[in-house]
């Protein structure tokens, strides 16, 4: 006899840490998030877990930071209530990445938005 889920545990998502002498990087979920449950993943690896919801007024509802090691490549996903966006992101093109909800999509700075 198979019992569906018997023993089975979800495991948790391992947090990214990242180097102490690295790069600072920051991911800002701007218009469109509305209490949804949001991941943030560095290379398959957690730096955000949460519910943010937009303020309007500066359009941002959370911002992220974290560290790279510098020059690299990696591969950013945001899920978004199970559904999720990934793209390779190369640090060299800007520090600053942009996220907004819906349409999910990214974009890429090399200066910081000015939220007021």
């Amino acid at each position: 006899m198979l019992i569906l889920g018997a023993g089975c545990v979800a495991r948790p998502i391992p947090r990214y840490v990242g180097p102490k002498n690295g790069m600072d990087v920051y991911v800002d979920l701007q218009g469109g998030f509305d209490g949804e449950r949001v991941e943030v993943l560095y290379n398959g690896m957690l730096v955000y877990d949460g519910r943010p919801k937009t303020d309007y007024t500066l359009g941002l509802a959370a911002s992220v930071n974290f560290k790279v090691a510098t020059g690299t490549l990696g591969t950013l996903t945001i899920v978004v209530d199970e559904a999720s966006l990934a793209r390779t992101i190369d640090w060299k093109d800007g520090r600053y990445i942009f996220v907004s909800n819906p349409p999910r999509q990214f974009s890429q700075a090399t200066e910081p938005c000015g939220y007021d």
